[in-house]
């Protein structure tokens, strides 16, 4: 007899075709990102430029063409530019996503700077270079079972995939490259 979907084997057969689209319309995304998403909308509004001095020593940055936002992993702040250059200037381990893109962007908006301490889509081509895409939202799938939903709250996942690809990086013993 049939007894309906089975979301846990329909999520893993889609996840590993990654069929983004097939998640979303059967409402597989995880609970867990669901949250991430809703509270990362409230974050947004409610930290607007912190002391940067307040700020934890590892973070997620990222710049769009109307802001600049860091993030924990838990909390999304936005941060006006002179906030966002103090952050690139201080000494904390600054991790992001395509960080040619965000150097390019960067520079268009008059800041030059070269420094982030990991890039996760080249952690992810370090690990496995055959892989055929290393976008956000693909790597977000792959290695931590959830889809994104667009925008800066995108952000709270790359601290996920830092941790992620971090530790695989090092047991694989590729920290050199």
């Amino acid at each position: 007899a049939y007894n309906g979907v089975n979301k846990a084997e329909a999520l893993a057969l889609f996840t590993r075709f990654e069929f983004h689209s097939f998640i979303k319309r059967m409402g597989l995304d995880s609970k867990e990102e669901a949250d991430r998403e809703v509270s990362a909308a409230q974050a947004v509004q409610a930290n607007a430029c912190p002391n940067i001095a307040a700020l934890p020593q590892i973070l997620a940055i990222t710049a769009v063409e109307d802001g600049y936002f860091c993030s924990d992993g838990e909390s999304l702040w936005r941060l006006e530019e002179e906030c966002f250059t103090a952050l690139l200037e201080s000494d904390r381990t600054l991790v992001c996503h395509d960080a040619k893109a965000l150097y390019k962007l960067l520079a268009g908006k008059g800041i030059h700077w070269r420094g982030a301490a990991f890039d996760t889509m080249l952690a992810a081509y370090v690990l496995n270079a055959g892989e055929g895409g290393f976008d956000l939202s693909r790597l977000a799938l792959q290695n931590l079972g959830v889809t994104l939903g667009g925008g800066e709250s995108d952000l709270l996942c790359v601290m996920a995939l830092y941790r992620e690809l971090s530790q695989k990086i090092a047991e694989s013993g590729a920290e050199q490259l």
